[in-house]
């Protein structure tokens, strides 16, 4: 207290005429109509923008909790999509169809954790592990397209190879013709990837839609992976060297989808026993 007093009496001076300064100010602007009304009136500007950043500020922190509602919401339309989709393709064959056939793929949503999309073999990690049912071998999406698959799980994380790596290969196909190919990515920009096995006697053209085909049982088929960018015939060849844009941005994900392909098992048991019927 001694000291805030010793700094009143050394500034006293300046402290007085601020004062003066400050009451001489307001008996302008309230005996003066002009002065009253420029002032109110900046004074309502400043506010406002300052309201404004303040606004801005608050909508900022509440992104996360913005984006994970969006999230949800996408989770709850890729579920019924899927289900249409299922539905539409069994009853083109049948009056009837079986519930489990139908709804054979479940969908849980998941937070990225951890990401690389610079190296030669990039991984993601997710926040959802054993406990929720995730199991190795299970596809991820995003809202934009497809992302990898889960490659290991613990009780509470799980770790993805994305499309962004060495040793993962996605059937894909044309959406215009049904053309199958197959999606690699070239370890070069994580945004593009090669379209292999696409023979030259297919016309392919830039803008084309590349989706999954469905035949590896990875994803889900008619799934996402992006547009055809560049196309190239090289002479004596008779694949066209093709670039893909992906349309999962995976330096920016946030949320993804684990999805679970319920008759994936009986599948794999069936190819299993024939094998071993081949080789016997």
């Amino acid at each position: 207290m001694q000291n805030f007093l010793l700094l009143i009496r050394q500034y006293q001076v300046f402290l007085l005429f601020v004062l003066l300064e400050i009451i001489s100010f307001l008996l302008l602007v309230h005996h003066n109509s002009y002065q009253n009304a420029t002032f109110f009136n900046s004074a309502n500007n400043y506010t406002g923008t300052i309201l404004s950043w303040s606004s801005g500020v608050g909508d900022y922190f509440k992104l996360k909790n913005v984006n994970a509602e969006l999230a949800k919401e996408n989770l709850r339309l890729h579920k019924e999509l899927a289900g249409f989709t299922q539905k539409n393709d069994y009853t083109k064959f049948k009056k009837l169809s079986d519930s489990l056939v139908i709804n054979k793929y479940t969908y849980a949503l998941a937070k990225v954790v951890n990401n690389s999309t610079h190296q030669l073999n990039n991984y993601i990690t997710i926040d959802k592990g054993e406990k929720d049912g995730l199991k190795k071998g299970m596809s991820v999406i995003s809202p934009g397209g497809i992302v990898g698959k889960i490659i290991k799980c613990n009780r509470h994380f799980s770790i993805v190879m994305p499309v962004l790596h060495s040793k993962m290969t996605v059937s894909a196909q044309i959406k215009r013709n049904g053309e199958l190919g197959s999606i690699k990515w070239d370890g070069k920009r994580a945004q593009t990837a090669k379209l292999l096995d696409v023979g030259t006697y297919t016309k392919v053209k830039v803008g084309d839609t590349i989706q999954t085909s469905g035949y590896n049982a990875t994803f889900p088929p008619r799934s996402m992976i992006g547009v055809v960018k560049r196309v190239k015939i090289i002479p004596e060849q008779t694949f066209y060297d093709i670039d893909v844009e992906l349309s999962t941005h995976f330096s920016s994900l946030a949320y993804v989808y684990v999805i679970q392909d319920i008759l994936k098992l009986e599948q794999e048991a069936l190819e299993m026993e024939l094998l071993q019927e081949i080789s016997e």
